[in-house]
């Protein structure tokens, strides 16, 4: 019988040989399929920083389904795509390697692409896509704080200033004015594939 750990260990374990087998040199294609989290940050920095050594011109192929999770994650990988998925680490850690890596990164939305993942979408301008069926989701971030006063405090003023950091990395990609973005992302808002 499998105890809760080994459970656990071997989903992970299951988890990284699928992404071995989507992940390849030859079609340069990098696959996200669950939540933004550190270890899935982890795997797909890795992918990415691997893929741009070669230089080549061609693009990475980033192939999202996930309903998002922590924002800090994905803002790494965002940044590493982009050079010359709420928990606020995992996210940024992906839009940051996105935004390093000096070759261009195709994107596709497959399924959904929710909260700090919709963010992972503004890959290379022209080169963005999300299938009709899907869905985008975006909304500004949330947390929770327990502790004294002056911390919450603390917490609180931080949350607002990672709230500004992705209205302005929206407003910077979909090159609409940041009130509208304010506005858009005041509520959960949900967006289709489909140009309709």
């Amino acid at each position: 019988m499998y105890e809760e750990n080994d459970t656990y260990e071997f989903g992970i374990i299951r988890w990284l040989l699928a992404s071995l087998l989507v992940f390849s040199d030859k079609e340069r294609i990098v696959y996200i399929n669950g939540p933004i989290i550190d270890d899935t940050t982890s795997i797909v920095v890795l992918q990415l920083i691997s893929l741009a050594k070669d230089r080549q011109s061609k693009p990475v192929h980033l192939l999202i389904n996930s309903p998002g999770e922590t924002v800090s994650a994905g803002l790494v990988i965002y940044d590493t795509i982009n050079s010359p998925g709420e928990i606020v680490s995992a996210g940024l850690v992906i839009y940051d390697t996105i935004q390093s890596i000096p070759i261009p990164v195709a994107t596709l939305c497959l399924g959904q692409a929710g909260s700090m993942a919709s963010l992972l979408t503004v890959g290379t301008l022209g080169q963005r896509r999300a299938l009709p069926n899907s869905c985008i989701m975006i909304h500004q971030p949330f947390g929770g704080f327990l502790g004294q006063a002056s911390d919450i405090a603390i917490h609180a003023k931080e949350i607002l200033k990672v709230r500004d950091c992705l209205y302005a990395i929206h407003t910077k990609h979909t090159h609409q004015p940041v009130h509208r973005i304010e506005q858009f992302m005041e509520r959960n808002i949900f967006m289709s594939g489909s140009a309709k």
